[in-house]
């Protein structure tokens, strides 16, 4: 496999090709001028594009690249949310944050595949809308949430309702919210599942002014519950953080 990494950290590029892509052809640049001069005399089976380049943005390499024609597979890195935003609006047809790297082989055999558009961590996202600020209407949770709730819920079904192991971007639950949650869950009296792709069909978020406020329907074995996962999404320089509200029924 031929691959395109578009990306200016050495250490990172380095670090994961050896630990993850060794088996691939990998041609690493740093510049989206560098970029456009690999694809105009190479062929390449995907391209891994990060937002924040040497001389400009990833998704201006992902927007001419479309431009031109081409439909290579194309799966933006970035570590930021507003940036995988921005790599998906310009052509990009999967996620995988830096920070979630481990996944980036089972990304690769989805788009190779010609799958639509996902998050990584969980197959069950099959497209990735972005972060809408509007105060008036409710707009489907971003792709760049969904596996962070995924990894939140998975910790619930696990008994972790504190979140004590540590999630990147989720803040710790309080002691007296996650007993709560321990409560509600017990009382419900169905066994809490993780996340299925139908959640999405279902939750929202809804931008308050200086958050989102998000509800993510839950499951349990039984199938759709009417249980919900209220959480605060806040952003400050291009980075969310998702704070755990409550569980309850509405």
């Amino acid at each position: 496999m031929r691959i395109l990494f578009v990306e200016n950290h050495e250490v990172f590029a380095a670090t994961v090709i050896a630990e993850f892509l060794a088996e691939a052809d990998v041609t690493v640049v740093s510049s989206v001028a560098a970029a456009e001069a690999e694809v105009s005399v190479n062929e390449f089976d995907v391209a891994l594009v990060d937002y924040d380049l040497d001389d400009a943005k990833g998704d201006a390499f992902v927007r001419r690249l479309r431009a031109a024609g081409s439909t290579m597979p194309v799966i933006a890195v970035s570590s930021h949310g507003a940036g995988n935003d921005a790599l998906v609006h310009a052509g990009a047809d999967a996620i995988c944050r830096k920070m979630d790297f481990s996944n980036i082989s089972r990304v690769l055999a989805n788009v190779l595949r010609a799958q639509p558009v996902e998050q990584v961590v969980p197959s069950s996202t099959s497209n990735t809308p972005p972060s809408v600020r509007d105060e008036v209407e409710a707009h489907p949770v971003a792709g760049a949430w969904r596996s962070d709730f995924h990894a939140i819920v998975e910790s619930f079904v696990r008994g972790d309702h504190a979140l004590s192991v540590g999630l990147p971007g989720v803040e710790p639950v309080p002691a007296k919210t996650a007993e709560h949650i321990r409560e509600y869950l017990a009382d419900y009296g169905e066994k809490l599942v993780p996340l299925p792709p139908e959640t999405w069909e279902t939750s929202c978020a809804q931008w308050m002014g200086s958050h989102w406020d998000v509800i993510v329907d839950l499951w349990t074995s039984e199938g759709p519950s009417d249980m919900i996962l209220l959480a605060r999404v806040t952003e400050s320089n291009g980075e969310y953080r998702i704070s755990v509200e409550s569980v309850y029924v509405p």
